[in-house]
């Protein structure tokens, strides 16, 4: 697969078109690795990022 295919912002349709390219390129198998590989890449930065709130941080509107 070509770099200039991935070296770009990572949207939900660029991942779609990202795994569309890798599947219709290497075939099944090699694309369920990929998405694999991909899914534990994004899930190790999320918790890495220390993104958290507080119960003051939400908002309850009055109804």
């Amino acid at each position: 697969m070509s770099f200039d295919l991935i070296n770009q912002d990572m949207t939900k349709k660029a991942i779609s078109a990202t795994i569309n390219a890798c599947y219709r390129t290497l075939g099944l198998k090699e694309t369920v690795i990929f998405a694999d590989q991909l899914m534990y890449t994004g899930f190790h930065y999320a918790t890495r990022a220390g993104v958290s709130f507080g119960i003051d941080d939400i908002v309850i509107p009055d109804q």
